[in-house]
């Protein structure tokens, strides 16, 4: 971009110039009318040649202006930026990831689903959009949609920590307890995998069952914290929350 500016700086400046040398010689009296008439000549070649010409705006201008504008807090912004950009480039997969996010954080779950299913249209075995939509219908409680796509992003990507994680609440929340677990295993510690079952009963005020899988989490690590602080609340009656893992944009 920058070469082609100082380009064209460089043109207007020469045209300028020869332009002053035509009426310079012009007004040098008698006998300057052949270098006269070539000097103008000269100029009005340089004034018809084509100017250079700005450079195209790409997919990629667009999305940087668009990160630009999400981090300015401007997501209105970044929301038009990322569209464009997706309109020059229909598979450009950072930012649907992106434009998906920014309607997840201002809760516009039927526009973040629509980016997402769009995405899968250009990539229909996409792991992380996979898990991206699966996001989105586990924030809908619809678990059953959730948990087909996120079996079709672990099928993609059988190592994907964050469908393995998401697809263990799916589960869970379903009451499918045992596979929930396994799911949980994949993704982290034995303890971990406990606690992260106990806490969705506990948000879901299954009292019994969430005590008795903190307890087995504080088996597996007895100096697990979280656990012990989740059997607080527990006794407390004080509801705990485990958030589901979107794709990182």
């Amino acid at each position: 971009m920058l070469r082609i500016i100082v380009l064209s700086a460089t043109l207007w400046a020469i045209v300028v110039f020869s332009v002053g040398c035509a009426q310079q010689t012009q007004t040098s009296g008698p006998g300057g009318g052949e270098n006269s008439k070539w000097v103008q000549m000269n100029a009005e070649e340089m004034a018809r040649a084509p100017k250079a010409k700005s450079p195209d705006i790409n997919a990629s201008t667009f999305f940087a202006t668009g990160i630009l504008l999400e981090n300015q807090g401007n997501l209105t912004g970044a929301i038009d930026k990322f569209n464009k950009a997706i309109e020059l480039d229909p598979k450009y997969h950072a930012a649907y990831n992106h434009l998906g996010a920014i309607h997840l954080k201002l809760q516009q779950f039927d526009q973040a689903e629509a980016v997402y299913q769009k995405a899968l249209k250009h990539s229909p075995n996409d792991p992380v959009q996979l898990n991206n939509l699966a996001f989105v219908h586990l924030t809908q409680h619809r678990y059953g949609e959730s948990e087909k796509e996120l079996r079709r992003a672990l099928k993609a990507a059988p190592d994907f920590s964050r469908a393995q994680v998401n697809l263990g609440i799916a589960l869970a929340k379903q009451e499918k307890y045992p596979e929930s677990l396994d799911y949980f295993r994949k993704a982290c510690s034995e303890a971990q995998a406990n606690y992260n079952l106990a806490i969705i009963l506990h948000a879901e005020n299954k009292v019994e069952l969430a005590r008795k899988y903190y307890q087995t989490a504080l088996n597996f690590d007895g100096d697990f914290k979280a656990a012990e602080e989740g059997l607080e609340k527990l006794n407390s009656s004080r509801p705990a929350t485990f958030p589901a893992e979107k794709s990182d944009p």
